[in-house]
């Protein structure tokens, strides 16, 4: 029953990466879609080789997902330029001023639940920080004019680090108020899967439906 929603996932990353490739899109949005599908895929490769807990999988998810969310960082500068200079400096203040509070604010809590912290639940704040970040400030570019190729990244993509974002703040405090129950590690494994699915899920299908309309009025012109 678990192996459903990842195959799911990664059959809709996959979907949108062939898409993105035909998109009028900048290449750092095809790089960081081409990326997720490659960290998806080595993921779970990975995952056939040893179990969740180990260490080997959780070092190659850590780097990788870091490796991801780089490329994430250059999607979301190629979303930013649709402001103005000097606004896209004060979206990235205030977007940045947010995430660092709720790093600070959930790492304060974290030090009151733990003696020593995890590297892992050190690593998930961090992540979290940065989606946090990328979601915000993509999201933020909505609000601008923009083309319906980068408008429909732009809402796939930030909605999608945003609600991992939040997730991962959640997962990352809830682990360790909740020990007694298995709840969180469940949800751990299927609301990353089912998110990834509805945003690129949708990414591709609204990316072929525009170049099918592009399509279809060429044919028009000649016609």
């Amino acid at each position: 029953m678990r192996s459903v929603p990842t195959f799911l996932s990664i059959a809709a990353v996959i979907w949108a990466a062939a898409a993105a490739l035909k998109a009028d899109v900048p290449w750092p949005v095809n790089a960081y879609v081409i990326s997720q599908a490659v960290f998806a895929l080595t993921s779970w490769w990975v995952l056939q080789k040893s179990a969740a807990e180990t260490r080997a999988y959780s070092a190659v998810f850590s780097l990788g997902f870091f490796m991801v969310l780089g490329f994430a960082l250059l999607a979301t500068a190629a979303f930013l330029e649709a402001f103005p200079g000097w606004l896209a400096v004060l979206a990235v203040a205030a977007c940045g001023l947010q995430a660092l509070v709720l790093h600070t604010i959930i790492g304060w809590r974290l030090e009151g639940l733990y003696d020593h912290i995890p590297h892992t639940i050190l690593s998930l704040n961090w992540q979290a920080t940065l989606l946090s970040f990328e979601g915000s400030l993509t999201l933020l570019t909505l609000f601008a004019p923009m083309k319906p190729s980068m408008r429909i990244a732009a809402a796939c993509l930030g909605g999608f680090w945003w609600a991992l974002g939040a997730f991962v703040f959640a997962y990352a405090l809830n682990v360790k108020l909740f020990p007694q129950t298995d709840i969180w590690d469940d949800l751990n494994f299927y609301v990353p899967m089912m998110l990834a699915t509805a945003a690129f899920g949708s990414l591709a299908f609204y990316f072929g439906k525009l170049q099918g309309e592009g399509a279809m009025e060429v044919i028009h012109a000649i016609n």
